[in-house]
């Protein structure tokens, strides 16, 4: 049978609707499952920064917990000593010069602040993953050609862990001076 230029002009309209049909599934398929995977990693992530700022808290609450009881004992064991001197009343509040005295621990206090600034930048780095996460959904779904071939358009929703002060100052626009001490 001979072809024709007719029947192989129809033939290779057929191929190349064929393969472009193939190519709009393969695309369909590929932005929805990368839809899916970074919606499932969003919400794995929620998980992760909850599980973070829980872990957080109760750390900071028991280290602060154990610094407190700690600086009591300190404070009690200081208060024995210096009013034994004071009661005795024979000259001995000078041998504190040349005591012995123990020294203040300020190690557990110490600890306690640099696990809040370990703990506060590990908690701000997830949440940072998290807005990376919905960045990379949101241009997956609003960009072409994702645009075109993605059955669920709607956004990740997030609201981003914030203390009423951040979330001031991002309504206003105006910081104040951080007194420190």
């Amino acid at each position: 049978m001979k072809m024709t230029s007719k029947t192989m002009s129809i033939l290779a309209i057929v191929s190349i609707l064929l393969i472009a049909g193939i190519n709009c599934i393969s695309s369909y398929i590929k932005y929805n499952n990368t839809d899916v995977e970074l919606r499932n990693k969003a919400t794995a992530q929620l998980k992760v920064i909850e599980s973070k700022h829980n872990s957080m808290r109760r750390t900071l609450s028991q280290i602060a917990e154990t610094a407190k009881l700690s600086v009591d004992k300190q404070e009690s064991i200081y208060q024995g000593m210096i009013e034994g001197r004071y009661k005795a009343g024979d000259g001995s509040l000078m041998k504190m010069i040349t005591e012995d005295n123990p020294r203040v621990d300020m190690s557990i206090l110490t600890k306690l602040v640099n696990t809040i600034e370990t703990e506060n930048a590990s908690f701000d780095h997830e949440q940072k993953v998290m807005s990376s996460i919905i960045q990379e959904h949101s241009n997956l779904i609003k960009k072409f050609p994702g645009s075109l071939f993605i059955s669920n358009k709607s956004e990740i929703q997030y609201t981003t862990i914030s203390s009423k002060y951040t979330k001031k100052v991002m309504e206003t626009g105006e910081d104040e001076e951080i007194k420190l001490f």
